[in-house]
């Protein structure tokens, strides 16, 4: 017979430097998340922090900013604060009102999961004799390998108070083994620094304040006012809760207590674990309580609940081969990424990269500018050509002129020239309203636009008649070239003239102080100049040389 070819194991992508399976996101380091590609190539994922929420905590207490499980992110929390008086009443941790009377030591605050190693109890006692009333007479805190008392031995009338630890009197103030005590006169005090517990107990009850970020969602006792979600408070359960664990050879111990408990119909998955279950099965990597045989996929996984070992099994998710996409269009390459549908697997999809794009001459004829632009729906550039406004002649562009469409009956247009053109670092620029008909009347000239009629100002201290203003006052005005013409007219028979000066066209008048010798202070008028340009004026005079006048501005 021949020998059966074994199947062969299909491939299956994970980063087992990290150990974690393609697409699954972790925590990388210094708030950095990062995605398994595969092959041990991950993708880094910023780390974002949600918005700071406010919140108010039932306690009545301050809410405090804690940091996230990996030091990155702060948020609001409320810190637990326990308080006890009289004979008692109790206020819990999210601030619930309640009394309860009692001969015995019950469990003020236990940790659900140990963590810290911390038990605080509380030992009542009938203080009354005619009535069934209790009164804490001490606290018992346990921490480590330490047991420490806070005793009060006078339950009626002025308190004394006593430390003990392992039963013996402490000389207080105490401090060692990270656990301080004093004596405030009314209370003591028990901290210990480490995780900023403070426990005060005296003669007119107890306080218990533990910090959130420490010991958050994991007490049980007194202190609470329900147990956690998946348990309910029994004064009198089990010491020894059943689990899934248990045999039926064992010896069971006849003892109750006061606690949360597994809902009857329920036991512990195991003695260390808080979570309980209706069927004896598999906890999943999150503490899910699962059936036996029952299968669920975890970060891209396909697990199982296995009967014969009560573990979970987990095995990497295979993923179809996808599609592949067809780029034909230049430009596009295709890509593999997250299939949007299913987060465990890979898609095709076309991807533009300009980078692999075809290169293409995007010159134009003279007289033409090219307009590059990508078109919808694609990944490379195109381009088209946009005539210039210039005139083109023996492939030469000439800037400043435009092509003009003549009357109806001629054939073709000409060029008109409607800018002056100015060279500078060999690049032609466009002057607009620099254009001016020369002295013979016929031909137009280009005037620099720094020698035009324009508005300019000045600074200057105003004077009149021995008083001046304090400050320079910005007096502005007109200055620059117009157009002058003297052309010879036969039906005159003598020189025609036309002139026109840089003139102000609109002003206002304004109004300052001036101030004299004598103490006095005079308001003055002036002409403020606000627009100039060329108008006409009277050239007719016969030519000769009058003296050139000075630059002045126009008092009132």
């Amino acid at each position: 017979m021949p020998t059966p070819t074994p199947t062969p194991t299909p491939y299956r992508p994970t980063c087992p430097e990290w150990d974690v399976a393609q697409n699954e996101t972790f925590f990388l380091c210094n708030c950095t998340m990062a995605k398994c590609i595969e092959n041990n190539t991950i993708e880094i994922v910023p780390y974002e922090c949600p918005p700071l929420e406010i919140i108010t905590c039932t306690n009545g207490k301050k809410p405090v900013l804690v940091y996230d499980e990996y030091h990155c992110c702060q948020h609001y929390v409320c810190d637990c604060v326990c308080e006890g008086w009289g004979d008692p009443h109790y206020i819990t941790f999210d601030g619930l009102f309640y009394s309860y009377q009692g001969n015995c030591t019950y469990v003020l605050m236990e940790e659900i999961l140990p963590k810290h190693n911390l038990k605080i109890y509380i030992d009542n006692v009938f203080c009354d004799p005619t009535e069934d009333v209790s009164c804490p007479r001490s606290l018992i805190i346990t921490y480590n390998s330490q047991a420490v008392a806070l005793i009060n031995h006078n339950l009626i009338g002025k308190a004394q108070l006593e430390a003990l630890k392992n039963g013996k009197r402490l000389k207080l103030p105490y401090s060692q083994d990270g656990v301080k005590i004093i004596d405030s006169g009314i209370n003591l005090v028990l901290e210990i620094p480490r995780f900023n517990v403070v426990i005060m107990f005296g003669i007119t009850g107890f306080t218990v304040t533990l910090p959130y970020q420490y010991f958050g969602k994991n007490t049980q006792g007194h202190c609470e006012s329900d147990c956690p979600s998946n348990k309910v408070y029994k004064p009198c359960g089990p010491v020894q809760q059943p689990t899934c664990e248990d045999n039926s050879n064992e010896e069971i111990m006849n003892i109750t207590t006061e606690g949360c408990f597994c809902p009857d119909g329920m036991k512990r998955f195991n003695k260390e674990s808080g979570v309980c279950v209706e069927k004896c099965g598999c906890l999943d990597p999150e503490g899910i309580p699962r059936e036996v045989n029952e299968k669920f996929d975890y970060r891209c996984q396909n697990c199982i609940c296995e009967e014969s070992t009560r573990t979970v099994n987990c095995e990497p998710k295979v993923c179809p081969e996808p599609p592949k996409a067809n780029c034909t269009g230049p430009g596009f390459v295709l890509v593999s990424q997250t299939n949007p549908s299913d987060s465990c697997c890979l898609a095709y999809t076309c991807q533009c990269q300009s980078s692999n794009c075809p290169v293409k001459n995007f010159n134009c004829l003279v007289g033409y500018m090219p307009f590059v632009f990508v078109p919808e729906g694609e990944c490379c550039l195109e381009h088209k050509c946009d005539p210039k406004k210039v005139c083109v002649h023996n492939q030469t562009e000439y800037h400043g002129y435009e092509y003009v469409e003549l009357a109806s009956d001629e054939c073709c247009g000409k060029c008109v020239q409607t800018h002056c053109a100015l060279s500078v670092n060999g690049t032609e620029q466009l002057l607009e309203e620099t254009i001016q008909t020369a002295a013979n009347g016929c031909c137009k000239i280009c005037v620099e636009r720094e020698k035009a009629c324009k508005l300019l100002s000045m600074k200057t201290l105003v004077s009149y008649k021995g008083c001046q203003s304090y400050n320079l006052i910005d007096i502005p005005y007109c200055e620059g070239s117009c157009n002058t013409v003297a052309r010879y007219s036969e039906a005159a028979a003598s020189m025609q003239h036309k002139c026109s000066c840089c003139k102000e066209m609109r002003y206002t008048i304004r109004s300052i102080d001036l101030h004299c010798l004598n103490g006095d202070v005079v308001p003055y008028n002036y002409i403020h100049v606000e627009e100039c340009a060329c108008d006409n004026t009277d050239c007719t005079k016969a030519a000769g040389k009058s003296p050139r006048r000075r630059r002045s501005f126009t008092l009132v």
